[in-house]
């Protein structure tokens, strides 16, 4: 009966926490959301903005993806969507975002931001949750936020040598768009890669693998020393401190002194100024531009705002109370200067929870010595949500795409190691179920042929 009753309590967790139907459904839903990526990484509407074919083919996946997406799930589970504490905490976001339309100064700019790209990037974000329920699906879009990493890392390396300095007259950036027009916001999506393109290297087979996936991850770091982001640096060495703990039991000491060595060289070797421009975080007298100065003023601003207004002053709406129009440059305070209190609070269990259960799942594999694919890509995805975490409290990305593949990774590998772990449980508790029932009937035959005396 205990077997039972721990069967019993893992199967409903199981049901709670994980996308419903098996790891072959929504295979139709992936390949379209695979395509949606590829247009969305690449951008290949405005890379030739003469061909026609190509004017509408991101709206026109995204489409066909949630068309899709929404056949296939009513198919397999007769519901939208299964609701881990991740998908509430999005679906709380795109409600507080919709209701924060009416009543934001400027409710046209409102719109224009929960419909594009806000409320796009929830609905991709639910059908990535449940539709990465197998560990290919989810290295295949790693590969794809890999390999745009190491091509923008490629075109950086390029401008730098040409002398092509485009933002500030000093720092470096392609010319891509969307968003990676920004170097501060490009640099976010380096660092989440980073620590996943290092992991996949450490769980490769072959050396072509691992040379691979370390090269990408080499030259996704220097590339954020070219585009000389203080915030992209604060959130390398977020995801170094973060893989040096999940990665070097045993030896962290030691792994810390060699990373605080390599730190210091990269500081040195770095181009331009970029160990001042480091400083400056610390001394706004060493930033030449004045825009840490601008930075900070933007950020007590929101906060501000923030504790003015427990229910927030609309979605997009905080440069309308910042100072010379600034933006808050913090996901956080965007979040809770636009949305309000609450939704701060959703917010950070989005970020939060994933991580929470990342650890707990990363120690149980770790104690048990099973480090596997799926080990590598758990401190992987780990990693890159405390290097957005990081990352994001100087820039303005809350509602842009960034975290949302990594939390949805999380999800998935989440379910994936909770499925084998309820079948574990469920075929230990077969076995036991047999062995009583084996037992009852040898006892049931022992009185049938008991001799009387």
């Amino acid at each position: 009966m205990k077997v039972l009753a721990t069967l019993d309590r893992t199967t409903r967790a199981e049901e709670e926490t994980s996308p419903a139907g098996s790891p072959s459904a929504h295979r139709y839903t992936y390949a379209a959301v695979f395509l949606f990526t590829l247009i969305l990484y690449f951008r290949p509407h405005e890379a030739y903005p003469g061909i026609p074919l190509l004017a509408g083919i991101a709206f026109w996946s995204a489409a066909i993806t949630l068309l899709v997406y929404i056949c296939s799930q009513l198919n397999y589970s007769g519901s939208l969507t299964f609701l881990s504490p991740e998908v509430k905490c999005a679906l709380l976001l795109a409600v507080l975002g919709l209701l924060s339309v009416p009543i934001a100064r400027d409710p046209t700019l409102a719109w224009n931001t929960f419909s594009d790209p806000f409320i796009k990037v929830m609905a991709v974000f639910i059908v990535l949750a449940n539709v990465l329920t197998n560990e290919q699906r989810i290295r295949g879009l790693m590969w794809l936020g890999i390999g745009i990493g190491g091509y923008l890392s490629y075109q950086t390396y390029e401008l730098y040598n040409q002398g092509v300095f485009s933002v500030e007259g000093y720092r470096v950036t392609p010319d891509f768009g969307g968003m990676f027009g920004n170097p501060n916001d490009m640099s976010i999506h380096l660092v989440m890669f980073i620590p996943i393109s290092f992991t996949l290297a450490l769980a490769s087979r072959t050396f072509l693998g691992k040379l691979v996936f370390y090269v990408a991850a080499g030259i996704m770091a220097v590339a954020i020393s070219l585009t000389q982001s203080r915030s992209g640096f604060i959130g390398l060495v977020a995801i170094v401190l973060a893989l040096i703990w999940k990665l070097g039991r045993g030896r962290r000491v030691k792994a810390m002194l060699a990373a605080s060595i390599c730190t210091v060289l990269f500081l040195a070797f770095a181009p331009g100024n970029y160990g001042v421009r480091v400083l400056s975080i610390f001394d706004f007298s060493l930033d030449a531009t004045g825009s840490a100065s601008q930075r900070r003023e933007a950020l007590d601003r929101s906060i501000l705002v923030t504790l003015r207004n427990p229910q927030g002053v609309g979605i997009g709406n905080s440069s309308l109370f910042g100072l010379r129009d600034l933006e808050t440059h913090n996901a956080y305070t965007q979040i809770s200067s636009e949305l309000g209190w609450i939704a701060l609070g959703g917010y950070v269990v989005f970020l939060v929870y994933p991580m929470r259960r990342l650890s707990k799942i990363e120690k149980e594999m770790s104690d048990t010595g099973t480090k596997t694919m799926h080990y590598y890509m758990i401190v992987g995805t780990h990693a890159a949500i405390i290097g957005y975490m990081v990352s994001s409290f100087f820039a303005s990305v809350a509602y842009l795409w960034y975290v949302y593949y990594p939390v949805a990774f999380a999800i998935g590998l989440r379910g994936i190691y909770e499925a084998r772990d309820s079948s574990t449980a469920r075929g230990e508790a077969e076995q036991a179920t047999a062995g009583q029932e084996q037992r009852a009937r040898n006892l049931s035959k022992r009185r049938r042929y008991r001799i009387p005396r």
